[in-house]
């Protein structure tokens, strides 16, 4: 990964230097793994998660410079959180669709004269296609809200029905999922929207930053209560995440985190920008996420978040997981 050798002096996140061994050890080499600790990436979301999915629905958009369909100029979260769990990232298991909202809608409907599907959606696809092989040892990414929020402003819905609405829809997805035998649910919350360059150029940033957090306290709770009935699940902070990039820059290795890459002077590295376009992240900062994903894995499983010889980590999160399985 390009940029592993800042993350050791930028990152301020949970478990760094469990997780930055883990890195060191899955790099390594996979063939020191009995196996993966999943037999399943299974992607469901928005263009945060989207690898190409939109791109062939719509025609070709977004277009070059984006890379390759994917709404960044490079790798995104989810391909950096294969790579760190030294699994193979399959394009076929990824369902996330650019413009998704939590449920049925797409805020994308209508462009080139097509319907794209929510998260709901992709999930109900996902029910109808061929099982996978070992489903509870899956893990199943559910990331949607954003969208929601652009949906909301649009048509100016209210704050009460937009925190409702998506954070029961996101309920019914993580419900659907374990109906259909998924054990192991990474939610990641809604990102602060009020740090993005969209947000700042409309007046909009500590306002959106508020909804956001209150969304996500909802959110929280919801998720909590789902645990309480039997259905728990790992949660990735990517407001947290977000905000910290946007308001230490530097610890990331980031000068620029006020303009997108694309209205930026001939001549400027995206290496140095936090936002590739007005909402979008570029693929540095989608490093940083996968990074955190890995680490909440780690204390999802781990009382000690990984920590040990760099050499056993990917087989101790592999038997983390088998007896995790076995308890329920």
């Amino acid at each position: 990964m390009k940029r592993t050798s800042n993350l050791i002096q930028r990152m301020r996140l949970p478990a760094v230097a469990g997780l930055v061994l883990l890195t060191m050890a899955l790099a390594g080499s996979r063939a020191q793994a009995k196996s993966d600790p999943f037999s399943h990436l299974m992607i469901f979301g928005d263009s945060l998660s989207d690898t190409g999915n939109y791109f062939l629905r719509s025609g070709g958009t977004p277009p070059a410079p984006y890379a390759d369909g994917r709404f960044c100029n490079g790798p995104i979260w989810v391909e950096y959180l294969s790579t760190q769990l030294a699994m193979d990232y399959q394009p076929a298991d990824n369902f996330a669709v650019g413009g998704a909202t939590t449920g049925t809608l797409n805020s994308n409907d209508g462009f080139a004269g097509k319907q794209y599907p929510g998260l709901l959606d992709e999930i109900a696809t996902f029910q109808a296609s061929a099982a996978i092989s070992e489903p509870e040892r899956a893990l199943y990414v559910v990331e949607a809200g954003a969208n929601d929020f652009f949906v909301a402003l649009a048509s100016q819905e209210s704050p009460q029905t937009l925190i409702a609405d998506g954070v029961n829809n996101t309920v019914s997805a993580v419900q659907r999922l374990w109906a259909s035998g998924a054990r192991l649910i990474l939610v990641m919350n809604v990102p602060d929207l009020g740090v993005t360059p969209m947000a700042k150029s409309l007046g909009m940033g500590p306002q959106l930053t508020g909804l956001c957090a209150a969304y996500n306290q909802v959110l929280g709770q919801a998720l909590d209560n789902l645990a309480e009935a039997g259905i728990p699940t790992i949660r990735l902070d990517a407001f947290r995440v977000l905000s910290e990039m946007a308001n230490t820059p530097a610890a990331y290795g980031f000068s620029n985190v006020a303009v997108p890459f694309l209205l930026a002077s001939a001549g400027s590295s995206p290496d140095q920008f936090l936002f590739w376009d007005s909402v979008h992240p570029t693929t540095g900062a989608h490093e940083v996420l996968a990074e955190e994903a890995v680490a909440q894995l780690l204390a999802a499983f781990s009382p000690s978040k990984g920590n040990g010889k760099p050499e056993a980590k990917i087989n101790g999160l592999n038997g983390l997981v088998n007896a995790s399985l076995h308890r329920r």
